[in-house]
């Protein structure tokens, strides 16, 4: 199947299935990638998926930077490239913003504004104010 990879190991110099990495929805594997953080990245015809190890298949929704994709590099700076014969190079790089409100607890929101006043943060949203308080410590 175009969308597995086997995993083997060497026992008594003879080669045992040791599991299957099954890649639902993801056509012909161009590339498997592997990080210095061991992380896995597959290369595919329809898209790019990555694992952890020890964890389950995710699947990297990168719009419509989805065809072709045949090859990856990491830089310096831990930047992930992606190269696609049809549609060129894309760069992924972490955001220098975090997500707010998972932090402390509170659901996702369509946030309209945004201020600080008096060691609280102040979050107008679509559904109405949500207060966030400042630990200083």
């Amino acid at each position: 199947d175009q969308s597995e990879v086997k995993v083997y190991s060497v026992v008594d110099d003879m080669l045992k299935l040791d599991h299957v990495i099954s890649l639902k929805n993801m056509s012909a594997i161009n590339r498997i990638y592997e990080t210095d953080n061991q992380e896995l990245f597959f290369c595919t015809e329809n898209g790019i998926a990555y694992k952890k190890e020890n964890s389950e298949i995710h699947y990297i929704s990168s719009g419509s930077f989805n065809s072709s994709i045949d090859n990856m590099t990491v830089d310096y700076q831990g930047n992930l490239w992606f190269c696609s014969s049809r549609l060129g190079i894309m760069k992924m790089c972490p955001s220098a913003f975090s997500e707010l409100y998972p932090e402390v607890g509170l659901s996702e929101n369509v946030v309209n504004t945004v201020t600080q006043w008096h060691g609280k943060i102040y979050c107008g949203t679509d559904t109405g104010l949500d207060l966030i308080h400042i630990d200083s410590g």
